[in-house]
């Protein structure tokens, strides 16, 4: 097992030896298709090692409420029903004065 680089989580985001590699043997690595992590990845990505990009994470936020129990998620959506409601009953009575006047 080679050693290629380290990381230092305790320094600051600025710091030059946060994340130090050697540059030469990560893209040999990954030119004979080595696979590295998606942390890995964003590391060599920051750091401009060729062939990293292909490695991209695809990372895609998740909607609010997509991880939420049955129970959770049936509250959460009664909650909207209700809140439709109300703004169609809060439009109901000014259509009616329009029409009114």
């Amino acid at each position: 097992m080679e050693k290629l680089g380290t990381y230092n989580p305790l320094l600051g985001d600025t710091d030059e030896k946060r994340v130090t590699i050697d540059k030469e043997r990560v893209e040999y690595w990954l030119s004979v298709g080595a696979q590295p992590s998606e942390k890995v990845a964003k590391f060599l990505i920051n750091l401009g090692v060729k062939g990293a990009e292909k490695h991209k994470p695809d990372f895609a936020p998740k909607a609010k409420g997509s991880n939420l129990k049955k129970k959770a998620a049936e509250k959460l959506a009664k909650e909207k029903e209700a809140a439709a409601e109300a703004a169609a009953a809060a439009a109901a009575p000014k259509a009616e004065e329009a029409s009114a006047a």
